[in-house]
């Protein structure tokens, strides 16, 4: 068993490499390459093994009995909808990608919100992108739900009620805006990379995307289901990360 393990491995990290490599090499015909997603990649190639070792369970190992469910994480996430938390331990739990779904207009935005404010509640560093509205309408709809005081109640780019917010806030929170372009996953994650090396020195506790579909895809597909759902995979690797 140990050596058709070994095998498998051996084979995925030599075809991965090899993808790699083809789609690194036509970037260098007169084109800057990414150093920084190229290294990630590489790493990710390289740590496989541990990640699988990690999180491989024997099923048949265990007696009747001993396969729980997870218990509630004390660091999970509460996402406030419903008895939704209740069937996922808690919330969101680190390194798990959580989707929002709906048609326009019925609170997907806000449903964000809401999870990022309560994360900085409880402490936490959280990084929210935005794609579709401003950086200050985000930043104004959180002072709203932090301290209760309505958007109308303030005027736009004034009388933030700062003092409230700071009374009742312990986390962090950076809002980067890229409503005039469609950034790719790189863009994602070297932002990331700086904020954690000027400001979330002890790392990112939760990254939102508002919304993902509207992000470019690192490679074009012939349909846009597989450019999404190439998105989507990067995403679920960035939370690993």
């Amino acid at each position: 068993e140990e050596l058709i393990y070994d095998t498998v491995i051996s084979f995925a990290q030599s075809q991965s490499v090899k993808q790699l490599l083809l789609e690194v090499v036509p970037m260098l015909d007169g084109k800057q390459v990414n150093l920084l997603d190229l290294r990630n990649k590489l790493d990710s190639v390289i740590l496989l093994d541990d990640r699988l070792k990690a999180k491989e369970l024997e099923f048949l190992d265990y007696e009747v009995g001993q396969v729980q469910e997870e218990p509630i994480s004390q660091d999970a996430i509460p996402t406030m909808l419903g008895n939704l938390d209740d069937y996922i331990s808690g919330g969101l739990g680190r390194g798990e990608l959580g989707i929002i779904l709906g048609p326009p207009g019925r609170g997907k935005t806000l449903t964000l919100i809401n999870l990022g404010a309560k994360s900085l509640l409880q402490g936490l560093r959280v990084i929210h992108f935005t794609l579709e509205i401003s950086d200050r309408k985000v930043a104004r709809r959180y002072d709203a739900r932090l301290t209760g005081v309505s958007m109308g109640e303030t005027k736009p780019d004034s009388d933030r009620p700062l003092q409230r917010v700071r009374e009742v806030v312990t986390g962090k929170l950076v809002i980067k805006d890229y409503i005039d372009s469609s950034p790719q996953m790189s863009e994602l994650r070297n932002f990331i990379t700086k904020i954690v090396t000027t400001k979330f020195k002890h790392g990112v506790d939760l990254v939102i995307v508002d919304y993902a579909d509207l992000m470019a895809p690192e490679r074009k597909f012939k349909e846009k289901r597989f450019e999404l759902a190439e998105l989507y995979a990067s995403l679920r690797r960035l939370g690993n990360e």
